[in-house]
């Protein structure tokens, strides 16, 4: 998964269990490097979310409007697809990958109080 020009909206591809989607982790400078060195990765089709979602990570800035961490498109993704393959029933646990990055956000906070004032000032 990596937003680029000729990325497919993960919307319009439902995944079955044959399915791989490999996501590169990383900082997004440290992902861009990866994927560009790698003739392979180079080769598969980039999957993105072409609707808006807004991250939760504050810790680190994102490069642009709508990036999200890799647990978030992962998170994503995963619904998605449970909806696209009838599993709706998967939809609870997969939120529970939510429920669990945001609790690590609100603990980074904690230990970082300059990003928890910022964080006030914006939502003032």
């Amino acid at each position: 998964m990596y937003p680029s020009a000729d990325a497919v909206d993960c919307v319009d591809i439902p995944l079955n269990s044959n399915d791989t989607v490999i996501v590169v982790d990383g900082t997004w400078i440290e992902a861009r490097k990866i994927l560009h060195k790698s003739p392979h990765l180079k080769s598969f089709q980039h999957l993105t979310f072409k609707a808006p979602l807004v991250s939760n990570y504050q810790i680190r800035k994102q490069p642009k409007e709508n990036y999200l961490s890799t647990i978030e498109s992962i998170a994503h993704l995963l619904k998605l697809n449970a909806e696209a393959n009838g599993l709706r029933h998967k939809l609870e646990e997969y939120q529970k990958l939510f429920d669990i990055f945001n609790k690590m956000v609100d603990q980074q906070l904690v230990n970082f109080p300059r990003m928890r004032d910022q964080k006030l000032k914006t939502a003032a």
